[in-house]
């Protein structure tokens, strides 16, 4: 059984940014087939945002892994607002996602709000939220 991981804004952010590391090499693992990897538009926008802020020469390969994406959530609004009630209400879309997509993790880079709040997420929504290196090192481990 393969792995089903929900994809922070922030991990997808650091893909696009840089061809190594283990965020880019999560999604590598993803677009072959090895464990399923689940994005929602929020996360899309989020992205696409913050690096036409800080990295637009970085668009193109944004660009081109989200080309490469095929498991796709919207959480509903009623959903979000659920979870808003328990994780700070910017991040809620993340975690809401996740949630539909029957993840097993969310991956994130955001120790202030998603990783830091690691035993309530898996404790309320049944959902551990890790590093992409962690995630990577189970998924090694299972193979």
């Amino acid at each position: 059984m393969r792995v089903k991981v929900f994809v922070d804004s922030s991990v997808l952010f650091a893909a696009s940014i840089s061809g190594t590391g283990p965020a880019y090499e999560l999604l590598k693992y993803g677009f072959l087939g090895a464990v399923d990897l689940y994005f929602s538009d929020f996360v899309f926008v989020e992205v696409e945002r913050d690096l036409w802020r800080k990295r637009p020469d970085k668009i193109d390969v944004f660009r081109f892994l989200k080309e490469r994406v095929t498991n796709r959530v919207a959480p509903t609004e009623d959903l979000i607002r659920t979870v808003a009630q328990s994780i700070e209400p910017k991040d809620a879309p993340i975690v809401a996602a996740a949630i539909v997509a029957g993840a097993e993790y969310l991956v994130s880079h955001d120790k202030k709000h998603l990783l830091s709040k690691r035993a309530e997420i898996i404790t309320t929504f049944h959902i551990i939220a890790a590093m992409p290196d962690e995630v990577l090192t189970i998924i090694r481990t299972e193979s």
